[in-house]
C-alpha cells in the first residue's frame, strides 16, 4: 500500500485540524471586510459576467457570501463523478441559496509524485491559451474500502478538449496563507489579468481564524461533519486512491484491483519535478 504523508499530515486548508467557530473567535476586522468588497465590487463593475469558483469548503463558502451580499453570481463547481455522499452538504447549499451552479469535464488530467507527495491534477479549459488547474485530493486508501484508481479512474476519466466559457471575471477562494503543496510559497495577486479576463482572489489576505470569525458573525452553513467532527466520508477533499503503479517504471507494484503484482508504468522524479515547475509558472506567471 503507498504512503502519502506528506498530502496527508500537513493541515490542508484547515480540514485536517478544525478550529471551529463555537469558540471564543474574535470578529474578522471591518478593514479585511471592507477591503474585500471593496474589491468584489470593482470587479463586478469591470465584468458583464462574473463567476465564483466555489468548492463549498470554508473558504470559498465565505467569498461566495461577500459577494452575493452584492450581487448574485453563478458558480463553478467542478466535482469528482464518486462517492456522491460527499456532495450533500454543496447540494444543500446550492438549493438553500438558490445558486446556479456549472460543471464540466477537465480538458486533460496529469499527476505529479514527489518522495510521499501524489495527486491527480485536472486542466478545466478557459480559452485557447488558458486553463485553470484543480488537484483532485487523493488520500491513502484502506483495504476491504471503496476506492479509486488513479489511472483507470482519475487519469483516463473522461475529458472535453474545449468548453465555452463565457465569464469575464473569475472570483478565487485561495488565501496567501494556503500551502501549495507543489512548490515555494509565492506571493499571491490581488486581481490580475487572466488571458482575456480578469481573476480576483479577495480573500487573499484573510487567515483560517478570520474565516472562522466571519462564519460565526453571519451564521454560516459550514460542513460541521467535515470541520467539526473530521469526517472523511464527508470531506469533498480526499478522495481514496490507489496509485501503486505510478511508481517509476521498471519496478513491479501490487495492485488491489487486479490483487496482483503489475509493472509500474511511472515517470521519474526528474520528471515530475518539471511538470510541477511548469505549473507553477502558469498559476503564477
Amino acid at each position: 500500500m503507498q504512503s502519502t504523508k506528506t498530502f496527508e499530515e500537513v493541515e490542508r486548508g484547515n480540514t485536517r485540524v478544525s478550529r471551529s467557530p463555537k469558540g471564543n473567535a474574535k470578529g474578522v476586522s471591518n478593514v479585511k471586510v471592507d477591503l474585500a468588497l471593496e474589491v468584489i465590487e470593482d470587479c463586478l463593475k469591470a465584468s458583464a459576467n462574473p463567476v465564483c469558483l466555489c468548492s463549498f469548503g470554508k473558504d470559498s463558502l465565505v467569498m461566495l457570501h461577500l459577494i452575493l451580499r452584492i450581487k448574485k453570481v453563478p458558480v463553478i463547481y467542478w466535482r469528482e463523478p464518486y462517492f456522491q455522499s460527499k456532495f450533500a452538504h454543496p447540494q444543500k447549499i446550492a438549493e438553500e441559496w438558490d445558486l446556479d451552479v456549472y460543471d464540466y469535464p477537465p480538458t486533460s488530467t496529469d499527476y505529479i509524485k514527489l518522495g510521499d507527495y501524489f495527486d491527480v491534477f485536472n486542466y478545466y479549459y478557459v480559452n485557447g491559451k488558458d486553463w485553470i488547474n484543480l488537484y483532485t485530493g487523493t488520500k491513502n486508501y484502506d483495504e476491504g474500502k471503496p476506492f479509486l484508481c488513479a489511472i483507470e479512474d482519475l487519469l483516463l476519466r473522461p475529458k472535453v478538449p474545449a468548453y465555452d466559457f463565457k465569464w469575464d471575471c473569475i472570483f478565487h477562494g485561495h488565501k496567501q496563507v494556503d500551502p501549495l503543496y507543489i512548490g515555494d510559497r509565492v506571493e499571491l495577486p490581488l486581481v490580475t489579468v487572466f488571458g482575456e479576463r480578469l481573476m480576483t482572489l479577495p480573500i487573499k489576505d484573510w487567515t483560517d481564524e478570520d474565516i472562522w470569525a466571519y462564519i460565526k458573525e453571519h451564521d454560516l452553513p459550514y460542513n460541521k461533519e467535515r470541520y467539526d467532527d473530521k469526517n472523511e466520508a464527508r470531506n469533498n477533499d480526499l478522495f481514496p486512491t490507489c496509485h501503486n503503479c505510478l511508481a517509476s517504471a521498471g519496478k513491479d507494484a501490487y495492485c488491489p484491483k487486479a490483487k496482483s503484482n503489475i509493472p509500474c508504468v511511472g515517470r521519474s522524479e526528474e520528471d515530475s519535478k518539471k511538470l510541477k515547475d511548469s505549473m507553477l509558472g502558469a498559476m503564477y506567471r
